[in-house]
């Protein structure tokens, strides 16, 4: 199975952002508003802020199938929606989140 990287660090700021992805069922589902990952490894530290950001399905973050998604170190997400399940972070279908510190 292949996995993507993706590290984020460093006072990254994603932000005013509407949906990573798209789905239709067969109405558009915006899936995650900042970030979208799939079958991958997200990294977020030291300083990355998610904020404003917008999708149906995980307003800041959507991750899925098998992903694994670490936070530590001053990471905020703040003022996302997300309409269903989870305004900030929506964890689907065998996802790891390792929180660090100062996650806010």
């Amino acid at each position: 199975r292949e996995e993507a990287v993706c590290i984020l660090s460093d006072n990254v700021t994603i932000a005013q952002n509407v949906a990573a992805h798209t789905l239709y069922f067969p109405h558009p589902v915006f899936l995650g508003g900042g970030i979208m990952c799939v079958r991958s490894v997200l990294v977020l530290e030291r300083g990355v802020t998610i904020s404003g950001n917008y999708a149906v399905f995980g307003g800041a973050i959507m991750s899925t199938y098998g992903s694994t998604v670490t936070m530590a170190d001053n990471v905020e997400m703040s003022d996302n929606l997300g309409l269903m399940f989870a305004p900030t972070v929506t964890l689907w279908i065998g996802v790891t989140m390792h929180l660090g510190d100062n996650v806010r």
